[in-house]
């Protein structure tokens, strides 16, 4: 069952999801955390999202799709992204390294606003963001991000909870802009 646009999950299910996936992949992977709108805090959310380093990227794929409802629907074998769903909740878990840990967990959080915002701050600046750093204007590789500050730190603008990430958070104009 792919994600079906309107439909929310109360809180406590997502985190239930989630745990069983993390408590699936955690043999083949070295850091794991939460992500999406679970992490920013709300209430409901459209599905479970985790991010995660892996150790072996292909064995982590196969513990997810053991445990999604007829298997994962869409993978990339451990590179990236791969979807499926657990018990019925739509549920992505994202690959990223240890160097791009912190770009990947903010572009993961979200919310779509913050990081369309983000990323037009960078560009702006003469940069470019994405999940796997910050990129000069030639192309090569500015920050790969570690943390999430970091990222923002060279982007120029000020770290925010994710809680803080609902929207647009840099507007034209604006002092952090």
């Amino acid at each position: 069952m792919p994600k079906t646009p309107g439909v929310r999950f109360p809180r406590d299910e997502i985190q239930r999801v989630a745990d069983l996936v993390i408590a699936a992949v955690r043999p083949y992977i070295s850091k794991v955390y939460y992500a999406g709108s679970f992490r920013r805090g709300l209430s409901e959310c459209g599905d479970a999202d985790v991010l995660c380093i892996p150790i072996d990227a292909a064995s982590a794929s196969r513990a997810l799709a053991s445990i999604c409802d007829g298997g994962i629907l869409e993978s990339g074998s451990g590179e990236g992204l791969d979807i499926g769903t657990v018990q019925g909740i739509p549920v992505n878990l994202f690959y990223t390294t240890p160097e791009c840990w912190g770009a990947a967990h903010l572009y993961t959080t979200g919310s779509k606003e913050y990081n369309i915002s983000t990323r037009t701050v960078a560009k702006r600046r003469g940069l470019k963001l994405t999940q796997e750093g910050v990129f000069g204007p030639s192309g090569r590789l500015v920050n790969p991000g570690r943390t999430e500050a970091d990222v923002c730190r060279v982007i120029g603008i000020p770290w925010l909870p994710p809680e803080q990430r609902t929207g647009s958070a840099f507007r034209p104009g604006s002092r952090d802009e």
